[in-house]
């Protein structure tokens, strides 16, 4: 979320209270355990972007529309909630509360559906719909581009600490950037990064998923993507799964080097066959492609140039625009915005 600041005076708001004095610090209740439930729905839709905010027009400027006293878009609206003073210091103060866990995900986030900004029966929620349409021309959501760039360090950061150090050996051993294998992964398999260290130890064991429940496969990326409802692959790309999901065929080509890897680098033995299913396997094989795809010297493992990146990100997906999508939006743009992004961590 890109916090915009207002330079002009405006009535000052209590630390913890809203426009009309409401306590905005106090958690929904049932939110606390209503939140675990929304959060892999919202890491993976925001940004694996399968759904979208609808295309939005505006001629106003953001200066005008955040003027302190009142919103000036209100004539145009029917809600009397819009007339209200500190209208910008409103919606910044929800999602700093959303952000840092004391606003609750209740009335913002409904179980399967993708998350819309404003959805929520609240007047801050419709509050926040109006000023995403004030502020956003069309063909730009704010859950793309400047807001990855600005997303809080607990929504990108992976949380278990092997699966950190799976992703700086395989970076390191393989010569890329650990900023571009995080990108790829975030935007591939982003529920990876909610991973407890019991959830590593699971999906890293050989053969975990042979005697799995359909859920557990679920959460371990441990089914074929293209059967998903609501999921495309390009022609030729039947069985694609695993994280880092990788098709059979580029999986199939890139094995050799992938065992040879996990036995120089991670120290298995020779008869270890590596599988797309087991969490540490693809990850190495992610670093091996992109590498491979990006067109870098050999010596040049920690800062890629954008021509770099997005050369890997577009062989990686197979092209960097996802014309399938509800809403087009670009993959290796994603990719960049998110190197970027980790890149300052």
């Amino acid at each position: 979320v890109t916090l915009l600041l207002v330079t002009s005076p405006a009535p000052a708001l209590a630390q913890d209270e809203d426009a009309t004095g409401a306590d905005l610090r106090t958690p929904t209740p049932g939110a606390t355990t209503q939140k675990e439930e929304y959060k892999t729905n919202f890491s993976d839709e925001i940004f694996k972007k399968r759904v979208s905010p609808a295309k939005l027009k505006s001629d106003k400027p953001v200066e005008e529309f955040l003027q302190p006293v009142y919103n000036p878009n209100a004539e145009a609206l029917s809600r009397p909630e819009k007339k209200e003073p500190n209208f910008a210091n409103k919606i910044i103060e929800f999602f700093a509360n959303l952000i840092a866990g004391e606003q609750g995900f209740v009335n913002f986030i409904r179980p399967g559906k993708s998350p819309s900004w404003g959805e929520g029966e609240t007047g801050i929620g419709l509050a926040a719909q109006d000023l995403q349409k004030s502020l956003y021309p069309a063909g730009f959501s704010p859950s793309r581009s400047t807001f990855l760039a600005s997303f809080p360090a607990s929504a990108l950061s992976v949380q278990s600490g092997e699966l950190k150090e799976i992703f700086q050996k395989a970076a390191s051993s393989q010569c890329v950037p650990l900023p571009m294998l995080l990108a790829i992964a975030k935007t591939e398999t982003p529920g990876i990064f909610e991973y407890s260290q019991e959830d590593v130890r699971r999906f890293t064991t050989p053969g975990w998923w042979e005697q799995a429940s359909q859920e557990e496969r679920g959460r371990g990326y441990c089914s074929n993507t293209c059967e998903k409802p609501g999921y495309y692959c390009e022609p030729g790309y039947t069985d694609v799964q695993g994280p880092m999901q990788f098709s059979r065929s580029t999986w199939d080509g890139y094995l050799p080097k992938i065992k040879s890897a996990l036995q120089s680098s991670f120290g298995l033995p020779s008869t270890y066959e590596p599988e797309r299913c087991n969490l540490r396997d693809p990850i190495v094989g992610a670093a091996l492609k992109l590498k491979a795809d990006s067109g870098t010297e050999a010596g040049e493992c920690n800062s890629w140039p954008e021509a770099a990146v997005k050369r890997a990100a577009s062989a990686y997906f197979g092209g960097c625009v996802v014309a399938w999508a509800e809403e087009p939006w670009n993959y290796c743009d994603r990719v960049w915005e998110l190197y970027l992004n980790y890149s300052t961590r």
